[in-house]
């Protein structure tokens, strides 16, 4: 059994807090003159730094293990088209537009000579089309220019 337990049992609580405090009151009376933070205050800016700290550390992270991906990545689904062109010209169209169809290609990757003669063609009557119905603003005194208006914008 410890010599001081029975002295302490028998303080009462308040003389255990004056013994306690006594050796603190200059502290405690500074503490009254300054203000303090709420614990909530301090909590709250410790978990900012730690956080701050934890984002600059997976930053530094990433540089060092992880900064190479996005650069291979995009030079690796670059020579996608190029794969594609290399493996119809040895594969041929049947086999490779079988393989485009099975696989959902994208349809940039699976235009025949005869799709892009066709786009092409359509895009020249849409615009053939667009000039047709093309017409000149009225003005005031009927006069467009140097150039008199041709019959379609009469129309």
């Amino acid at each position: 059994m410890c010599p001081g337990r029975g002295l302490i049992q028998k303080l009462l609580y308040s003389q255990i807090l004056t013994l306690v405090l006594e050796p603190l009151r200059p502290v405690l009376q500074l503490q009254r003159h300054c203000p303090i933070m709420p614990a909530d205050l301090v909590a709250k800016e410790r978990y900012q730094r730690d956080l701050n700290t934890h984002i600059k550390a997976i930053d530094e992270q990433w540089k060092e293990q992880l900064s190479w991906y996005p650069q291979m990545q995009d030079f690796l689904y670059g020579r996608v088209p190029q794969i594609y062109l290399e493996s119809r010209q040895m594969y041929g169209d049947e086999h490779f537009l079988r393989y485009a169809r099975r696989h959902r290609l994208h349809q940039k990757h699976t235009v025949t000579k005869q799709d892009a003669e066709r786009i092409l063609l359509e895009h020249q009557e849409k615009l053939d089309a667009d000039a047709l119905n093309c017409k000149a603003s009225p003005t005031e005194n009927g006069e467009y220019g140097r150039v008199k208006p041709t019959r379609q914008h009469f129309g």
